[in-house]
């Protein structure tokens, strides 16, 4: 079981796509220095060519792990998707709305002149 991470959602969520994005990436040249024919690899120069493949990369390294994160202990989930906690949300009602549960001050508009109303 994951322990209380210190580190704040948005943190989590910036984690877990950066790393990814990171690891996807570096995936992606590996393949077209190391184990890509040169001949594919001529055919991948134009810049179009490039950043499909990256995209590729950077999504297939993405699911693959999200598929494993089950199954792998947290250090690993850590090393490849950048947290083994993922971010919490917000809760959704069934027509799809989020859920707000706790206002700040400022949220609450208590630093802000009072609304009048047109009428």
């Amino acid at each position: 079981m994951t322990s209380p991470s210190p580190i704040s959602d948005r943190a989590v969520s910036c984690l877990r796509t950066v790393v990814p994005v990171l690891w996807g990436s570096a995936v992606a040249w590996l393949l077209t220095v190391a184990v890509l024919p040169t001949e594919v690899t001529d055919l991948l120069t134009s810049d179009l060519a490039l950043t499909a493949v990256t995209a590729l990369g950077v999504g297939a390294w993405y699911i693959a792990w999200r598929w494993a994160e089950p199954h792998i202990p947290d250090w690993l989930t850590r090393l490849a998707l950048g947290s083994a906690r993922p971010p919490s949300y917000a809760p959704v009602t069934p027509d799809g709305a989020h859920a707000i549960t706790t206002l700040s001050a400022s949220d609450r508009g208590a630093d802000r002149a009072p609304h009048v109303q047109a009428g």
